[in-house]
């Protein structure tokens, strides 16, 4: 960040925030275990000062509601003469506590991603171009494809003529993939594009077209091998921004 001096952004820096001082060494400000509490991000003031916020964008420290015993988190300096070394730090590992689930399932890989070419170049995104995608990323040796917002509308695929429905569109691009060894991902957020998720609740709907926990049944019923969870709310509302993740790594886990 080039931070004019004495000037007060309206931006702000998500954590971790990776910096590299003068001498050429590195630091992270992070956190971690972010329980039943608000998590951070960092407002800068200029002249390379920051402040911790609990609001996106805001100018004060947004005031949340903490429920029983409090407990705060971890806010965390890490630093290290290079790259490497800031890397291997192990520090995040000694403070939080051990999963109390099975969470080797997860297979960290390469996804190929259409979003970022669909909005610089207005394609229109539709089953084939998932088809184009798919078979993109098993070329280039790639694990998975994302399938991003919208797809509960425009993943339609034909057989014998006719339409199928959507969850038959993207069983049917499962079991493509797995031909070639390219798993899918989904996309779904509580905000911007659909499928809209109710960021107030894990089970039921509310206003919006589906409830986290009904989308996340209906990418396991069609064979998607994980989720792109998207736009959560401000994690000073600590149910919709730190529980919620919780919830969904456990659901995840279990399923």
């Amino acid at each position: 960040h080039n931070l004019a001096n004495n000037e007060e952004f309206y931006n702000y820096v998500l954590l971790p925030m990776t910096v590299k001082f003068s001498d050429g060494s590195f630091g992270a400000l992070m956190e971690a275990e972010v329980y039943n509490y608000s998590g951070v991000s960092l407002r800068p003031y200029g002249g390379y000062r920051f402040g911790l916020n609990t609001w996106a964008g805001a100018h004060q420290f947004h005031t949340f509601c903490v429920k029983e015993k409090v407990t705060t988190p971890w806010r965390i300096l890490t630093l290290g003469k290079d790259l490497t070394a800031l890397y291997n730090n192990s520090i995040i590992h000694a403070v939080v506590k051990k999963a109390d689930k099975d969470f080797s399932f997860v297979k960290p890989g390469r996804s190929a991603w259409h979003w970022h070419v669909e909005v610089l170049r207005t394609i229109e995104r539709s089953y084939q171009m998932m088809v184009d995608y798919t078979m993109a990323a098993a070329k280039m040796g790639y694990e998975y494809n994302t399938v991003d917002g919208g797809w509960d509308s425009w993943l339609v695929a034909e057989e014998d003529g006719k339409e199928l429905s959507v969850q038959e569109s993207l069983k049917k691009l499962v079991a493509l993939g797995k031909k070639y060894g390219v798993e899918q991902f989904c996309w779904a957020g509580y905000l911007g594009n659909p499928p809209m998720l109710n960021p107030n609740s894990f089970e039921e709907r509310g206003d919006s077209p589906f409830s986290s926990k009904e989308i996340l049944d209906i990418m396991s019923d069609c064979g998607a091998i994980g989720a792109k969870i998207d736009f959560f709310r401000s994690e000073s509302d600590l149910f919709s921004g730190v529980e919620l993740y919780e919830i969904l790594a456990d659901y995840c886990a279990d399923k």
